[in-house]
């Protein structure tokens, strides 16, 4: 497994912290709570990775955080009501130091924070 971190990015921060050819895509993917992983340092940028997407960007923001137990598009089930779900995103709570994911039941986003005691993997197969 690789590092995770946040990269806490406002276009205040200025354009010039993402990749010219990556900032548009970014922009809507930006969130000072996403848990992002590193996947590649190169001379000017590093490459850091959310779910299938990848984003090249200068690397003084990213922010190390612990591993996340689950993966976005991982199987789990919500242990509240039982329901089979999926993750759809890995996110970090600043104050409590700690993940929280949001699930897909159904077919549809829930709008719940879950953390990882409130979830469960699915077994492979």
């Amino acid at each position: 497994m690789g590092q995770f971190g946040t990269y806490q990015w406002f276009i205040e921060h200025g354009a010039e912290k993402i990749h010219p050819d990556d900032l548009e895509r970014f922009k809507s993917e930006a969130h000072n709570c996403k848990i992002f992983e590193f996947v590649e340092d190169h001379a000017e940028y590093i490459t850091i990775q959310y779910g299938n997407n990848q984003y090249r960007v200068v690397k003084d923001l990213f922010k190390p955080v612990p591993v996340p137990k689950y993966r976005i598009g991982q199987r789990v089930k919500a242990k509240s009501t039982n329901e089979d779900a999926v993750v759809s995103d890995v996110m970090w709570h600043h104050d409590m130091k700690s993940h929280y994911y949001f699930l897909i039941v159904n077919g549809k986003k829930k709008s719940t924070r879950y953390f990882a005691a409130d979830i469960m993997a699915m077994p492979i197969g």
